[in-house]
């Protein structure tokens, strides 16, 4: 296992291949392991060979966590620790569980570390943020993936606020991300098969979803609400009254209100919606540089000249300019994006935050 280049994704397919060739999951907990463990891991049911296994698994994770740039290592240790636990003996299930949540976490740490890396590349170099975007994508995978275990052992990984929202910023990395890209040629067979794996993953957990949803009065879908959308992070706080769309146990969406906008989210991949229009753009105030930072093209802020009607209602359109890294780097060919809306503008003021939200109304466009 130390000398495996499992950074290579000819040897990442080998390893996860072997893992995924185990038969059906084991539903009845009543059911000895052994039953249903394919010879080639019956060393799995032997703790000694789990505590070496996992020792060894964890030092060579710690020895990458802070390098986000072989993010395949990330990936194979994951589908083996889920394999481990899966299978292992109840004296080392909690374990193992431990492993995979210290999986989820370099994963969650790792896409902060490229985020931030994103914003200092410029957006012309296309190549370098498709590589990064594409690295996210198999992190948000390897994140999903430390939930995929039998209902005897997800609480271990599922039973929390925290777990929740977790869950929902990866299914929404693969998402964005995905979107992002665009060209989705330089996706990978292999890469897309994860995916296939990740959306089975997410759609057997419904049910366990529904379940602490329901019994947290929903508070998750409002923390992830708060974290996705800047609107509500500005204004403070989210408490709506979710609702589950149908009564189906798979089912995963769910709906609210907050003031007049209606929210939806798809728990099954992330999607996030208002009015059932997809998020377009979002920003992020930094109090140091004083900059305003668009989260879509995280590479650029809001100019500080703007004309008159952007200011009064956003009906001229919305100037944005490279980010001042970008322009000392570029500072021969400085650009700029402006952003014109389309349709019907309706601007409201918060009295108590004194913050003004625009919507644009697409389905009555003035004539």
């Amino acid at each position: 296992m130390d000398s495996l280049p499992i950074a290579e994704e000819s040897v990442a397919i080998l390893i996860i291949h072997s893992m995924l060739q185990y038969g059906s999951l084991r539903t009845d907990k009543n059911e000895i392991f052994d039953s249903w463990c394919s010879e080639s891991h019956e060393q799995l049911l032997e703790d000694y060979f789990i505590d070496e296994f996992i020792a060894r698994l964890e030092r060579r994770l710690d020895g990458c966590q802070l390098s986000w740039k072989n993010e395949l290592v990330l990936m194979v240790i994951t589908m083996i620790t889920m394999r481990i636990l899966t299978v292992c003996d109840l004296t080392r299930d909690k374990r193992v569980a431990d492993l995979a949540i210290k999986c989820r976490r370099a994963g969650e740490n790792w896409i902060v570390f490229i985020l931030e890396n994103i914003q200092k590349i410029s957006s012309s170099h296309c190549n370098e943020l498709i590589k990064l975007r594409l690295k996210m994508v198999n992190i948000g995978i390897s994140c999903v993936l430390t939930f995929s275990t039998h209902r005897a052992r997800i609480d271990y990984l599922l039973s929390s606020n925290e777990h929740i929202v977790s869950l929902l910023k990866a299914a929404t990395t693969i998402r964005d991300n995905i979107i992002l890209n665009m060209n989705q040629s330089n996706t990978s067979n292999f890469v897309k098969n994860m995916m296939r794996l990740t959306e089975r993953v997410l759609f057997m957990l419904q049910p366990k979803i529904t379940e602490i949803l329901e019994k947290s009065a929903y508070q998750s879908l409002n923390d992830f609400a708060t974290i996705y959308w800047a609107v509500i992070l500005i204004n403070g706080t989210m408490d709506g009254k979710w609702q589950k769309r149908t009564n189906d146990p798979y089912t995963s969406w769910y709906d609210c209100r907050y003031e007049s906008r209606q929210l939806s989210i798809d728990c099954s991949n992330g999607t996030f919606l208002i009015d059932g229009m997809t998020i377009g753009l979002a920003f992020e105030y930094n109090s140091r540089t004083t900059n305003i930072t668009s989260r879509k093209y995280s590479d650029m802020c809001i100019d500080e000249d703007q004309w008159l009607e952007t200011l009064t209602g956003l009906t001229f359109g919305l100037l944005l300019s490279s980010l001042s890294v970008n322009n000392h780097e570029m500072r021969h060919y400085p650009y700029r994006k402006l952003i014109v809306p389309f349709g019907t503008m309706q601007g409201k003021r918060n009295k108590d935050t004194n913050h003004q939200t625009v919507t644009i109304d697409r389905l009555f466009v003035k004539s």
